[in-house]
């Protein structure tokens, strides 16, 4: 890659000087400036970032690092550098490499988070059915993955959820009751598993119409799933 600024130096203000202070060299004197009044920045080229990453490089000139490789037998997407800081004189040019791997295949886990509120219960059947369809899609992308399944429906407080007794203990005919947010099924290789609990899931309810979504993703993003370092995920719906 390469950066390019056009040609230009500055004049300090400290001097009585009325025309531009931001011109080339030449302009500069010929204008009048003191030739030991003229300031030259001083060109560098740093790595910031790298994976794995330098040991605290100094600031050198067009300093590059030999520590920043790719590694190919991690199997994630990767660049490197992944951070650079470029100082440059106006006019000046500077080259870079930017080496970016992308692996054949990647390790995926899928976190399925789901609202669990009444008007829900047709999709909760239709995953319920699609638990093993799901397995051969994910194995149509890697052959490492893994499959998790969280829920949730709204705060157990008023004014989102009905606190009657009767209706804490069951919101809805033959469903669980109200709760914010549960992991059910941790991410898991075992397809078999994830398949057996979900079919044992009974939807819940609330009483107004927005659940508590927000709420569930920043539990998910929080807790221990079993997400692992490295991974892609896909979605969370």
């Amino acid at each position: 890659m390469n950066l390019m600024l056009p040609p230009l130096t500055p004049c300090p203000s400290g001097q009585m000087f009325r025309d531009r202070r931001c011109n080339t060299r030449a302009e500069l004197l010929a204008s009048g400036c003191r030739r030991e009044s003229i300031m030259v920045m001083e060109s560098s080229f740093q790595i910031t970032e790298s994976d794995p990453p330098a040991s605290d490089p100094p600031a050198v000139p067009f300093h590059w690092l030999q520590e920043t490789q790719i590694d190919t037998t991690l199997h994630r997407s990767q660049m490197s550098p992944q951070g650079l800081r470029v100082r440059l004189r106006p006019g000046e040019e500077q080259h870079f490499e930017l080496e970016v791997f992308e692996p054949l295949e990647s390790p995926v886990d899928l976190y399925i988070l789901m609202d669990f509120s009444n008007s829900m219960s047709d999709d909760l059947d239709n995953l319920k059915k699609m638990g093993q369809n799901l397995a051969q899609v994910l194995s149509q992308l890697t052959s490492d993955y893994t499959i998790g399944f969280g829920k949730f429906v709204d705060k157990v407080s008023v004014p989102q959820t009905d606190m009657r007794p009767e209706k804490l203990k069951e919101p809805w005919p033959n469903s669980d009751p109200p709760f914010s947010f549960k992991n059910v099924i941790s991410l898991t290789e075992d397809v078999d598993e994830f398949r057996n609990k979900l079919q044992g899931e009974r939807i819940s309810g609330n009483l107004d119409a927005p659940e508590g979504g927000f709420d569930a993703i920043l539990q998910t993003a929080v807790c221990t799933v079993g997400t692992r370092k490295g991974t892609a995920s896909p979605g969370r719906g």
